[in-house]
């Protein structure tokens, strides 16, 4: 049984990796034929075909409801109703609209992540709407060590986003009122809208209630970014995110309420009854009933079904704690949802479980408090390398707040909230007082997470094989000569896994320029062997740079160029964060945030063997902003790279007359996002580059790149490579130039064609 728990799993995620499917109706039909097979001949071959055949019919199911992808810009009038609490922005109201109508899933998109823009009218979760939509492909920007947000889209089994178009047809009317109320969710979205009602009407902290607002209903529209910060640098933003640790939490208080009320029951009816085995039950209802509170979220289904496979085996007497349930858990949740697995937060999940049961196996029958301590020092540093994987740093500070905070919110936060939403449902005058009490816990958890944060400890990934290589070592001596070597062996394992050197430099004479994908911008980090330069970094929230020298493993910037100061190649300095440049060139402009050098003062340097030097502008120069642009030629031993800004047509005529054949360049970052006021023919036949970049959004209103200027440089013999279709774009120097787009790299089958 359990090496067929173990094949479908495997056959599952198998499919995930696949770059095609087949339709729906072969996937159906293989399902049928494999799950024949296998309860035929109970053949391990015949489960892993069944999980991979299974998992196709979902991801088939959930492609065949895709916008096309030929039609990036549908116009559809969609019946549905709004699942999520309504967030208010200074441009609109966001939320998430699921079609009503179960058969007729092939024709529109079902679950969709919608904007209404301007003023919308009072909307509240589970009315039922009639909406002209813009409908598009989920899409994101692709960068490596940046989230890929249509990977997550598809996890959440998202199949677009839209916006509302002012139509007079756009009519919504509350569900509660009227029959067509009477589907599986409305029930659950009546509750979660009277529980949050009453949170705001009790006299809390604006920041408490939003507190508790998440803790309770799953909405957390109005934590401010004060909070999310703290959250995040403590690292327990997850328990805003009601999950496995909720869900299982409200399992155990309902199971332990269970016990006690048969208990009392059995004493009160006169004889004694082994009732423990109902228990589960109890834990079962309060565990979806809480997952119901959650709006059914992809990790409260999760968590859920992994509740239901325990509830079922102590029923049967057997062990909780072992890894067949853990495996058993494992294939179950990827049979009710093969696409959760895209998510971080399903391994991560996983591999904290995984580490508790190792713990409480090698621990054995230890006393209870050494275990939980134990668990939480393995927790903490055994999901080290998942969370340097994962987010490029591990916040050492984090080992420390969660130890307090998870049992804090485990046994006082969460049950208060949770009783107090009960008994505000049912009408208890005490409820508030709970709610109330429980505010009170989070903001004393609160102060203790500031004074926490003030230590701002994070490892960034570089640091992390100075910092874990000794400790590694000494925790292999202390392993193999104590009497629980399994244990400390194992986290030595972690440890020396964590100080591994993920990424490579370039050698000597080498650089490698890589393009990130930052919409309508342009931002590039040009690497050497000890060196780095960032020329420019894009808009602001695309936080493209940062993630890429946390993935790239690369410590400080060395030399920050802005080649102008326009919104989109500087809009994002400030998610730099703790990469603070060594130094910075800009041209003078009252724009700038921060002072540098201009590029005139930095003609020439050099950085082992690669050669830099500024071409443009020179001091006199004249034209607009963009054509003053600082120009920067990158120089190998072999190969050649020439960054050009936002120039225009005059400073391109300035720079062929300047410099005439000394602009030849392999390849070239395509001036002001391939406008048509730039890339003259002049200019294009100067530099004669092999390769040409283009930095633009996908769709964007300008219209760049323009067809007229890619035409050019095709005639010219020229490869475009554009990240709005490509992603990031990794450029290779040596005697033949290496280039390649990150959305290609991995045809992954959520990714936009």
């Amino acid at each position: 049984m359990r090496h067929g728990f173990v094949a479908f799993s495997a056959g599952a995620l198998i499919a995930l990796v696949l770059p095609a499917h087949p339709p729906p109706a072969v996937a159906g039909i293989l399902v049928l034929l494999c799950l024949i097979v296998a309860l035929g001949f109970r053949s391990i071959v015949a489960m892993g075909a069944l999980g991979l055949a299974w998992a196709c019919l979902s991801i088939a199911l959930w492609k065949s409801s895709l916008p096309a992808s030929e039609s990036p810009d549908q116009l559809l009038a969609i019946v549905g109703r709004v699942t999520s609490f309504p967030t208010s922005q200074n441009y609109g109201t966001r939320f998430y609209f699921e079609r009503i109508g179960v058969w007729d899933w092939a024709l529109q998109p079902r679950r969709l992540r919608v904007v209404w823009y301007r003023a919308s009218p009072p909307l509240t979760i589970g009315a039922v709407c009639r909406l002209h939509l813009r409908v598009e492909r989920s899409r994101s920007a692709l960068n490596p060590g940046s989230t890929d947000q249509a990977r997550s889209a598809a996890a959440r089994g998202e199949h677009a986003w839209a916006y509302v178009v002012e139509h007079p047809g756009n009519l919504c009317w509350d569900a509660f009122d009227d029959g067509a109320g009477a589907l599986r969710l409305g029930d659950f979205a009546d509750l979660r809208a009277r529980i949050a009602d009453y949170l705001k009407r009790l006299e809390l902290a604006p920041r408490t209630r939003a507190i508790l607002l998440g803790l309770t209903v799953a909405y957390r529209g109005e934590l401010s970014e004060t909070q999310w910060d703290l959250l995040r640098v403590t690292g327990v933003a997850h328990l805003l995110a009601i999950s496995g640790l909720h869900i299982g939490l409200a399992a155990w208080l309902g199971s332990i309420t269970t016990g006690v009320v048969l208990a009392l029951s059995a004493a009160c009816s006169g004889y004694p009854r082994n009732l423990s085995r109902y228990r589960p039950i109890g834990g079962l209802c309060l565990a979806a009933f809480y997952a119901g509170l959650a709006g059914f979220s992809v990790p409260t289904q999760r968590a859920l079904v992994v509740v239901v496979v325990i509830a079922l085996i102590r029923w049967r007497g057997g062990r909780i704690i072992s890894f067949n349930t853990l495996l058993i858990s494992f294939a179950g949740v990827l049979l009710v949802d093969p696409l959760g697995a895209l998510s971080k937060g399903f391994w991560l999940s996983f591999a904290a479980v995984t580490a508790l049961v190792a713990i409480n196996v090698l621990l054995g029958r230890r006393k209870p408090w050494w275990r939980a301590l134990m668990s939480h020092i393995f927790l903490s540093v055994g999901l080290a390398p998942v969370t340097a994987v994962a987010f490029g740093h591990v916040p050492v500070a984090s080992a420390v707040a969660n130890f307090i905070a998870v049992p804090w919110c485990s046994f006082v936060v969460v049950p208060l909230c949770l009783a107090g939403g009960l008994g505000a449902l049912a009408g208890v005058p005490q409820a508030q007082h709970l709610l109330t009490a429980a505010g009170s816990a989070w903001e004393g958890l609160e102060f203790a997470l500031m004074v926490i944060a003030r230590w701002d400890l994070a490892l960034a990934v570089p640091m992390l094989p100075i910092v874990f290589a000794p400790l590694a070592l000494a925790a292999l001596v202390v392993g193999c000569m104590s009497p629980g070597r399994g244990a400390i062996i194992g986290i030595a394992l972690c440890l020396l896994l964590t100080a591994l050197p993920l990424q490579r430099r370039p050698a000597a004479g080498q650089f490698v320029a890589s393009f990130l994908d930052v919409g309508q911008g342009a931002a590039a980090v040009i690497q050497t062997r000890r060196h780095t330069l960032v020329f420019d970094v894009g808009p602001q929230g695309t936080h493209a740079v940062r993630h890429y020298l946390e993935h790239r493993q690369i410590a400080r910037i060395d030399r920050l160029v802005l080649s102008h100061a326009d919104h989109d190649h500087i809009g994002d300095l400030a998610s730099l964060g703790h990469f603070h440049p060594s130094e910075v060139i800009a041209q003078p402009d009252k724009r700038l945030p921060l002072k540098g050098q201009p590029c005139s003062a930095h003609g020439h340097w050099r950085w082992e063997e690669v050669d830099f030097e500024f071409l443009y502008p020179w001091p006199g120069d004249r034209g607009s902003a963009n054509d003053k642009s600082c120009v920067l030629k990158v120089t190998g031993v072999d190969s050649s790279l020439l960054l050009t800004g936002d120039i225009e047509r005059l400073a391109e005529s300035t720079l062929v007359r300047r410099w005439g054949a000394k602009l030849k360049s392999d390849v070239l970052f395509v001036p002001h996002h391939g406008s048509k006021t730039s890339s003259t023919e002049a200019f294009i036949k100067t530099i004669a580059p092999r390769h040409a970049v283009v930095s633009a959004g996908f769709n964007n209103r300008f219209g760049f790149p323009a067809k007229e200027v890619l035409d050019r440089y095709v005639r010219h013999g020229v490869q475009v490579w554009q990240t709005s279709t490509q992603g990031a774009v990794t450029v290779r120097s040596g005697a033949a130039v290496q280039i390649d787009g990150f959305r290609h790299r991995w045809p992954w089958f959520w990714r936009a064609r």
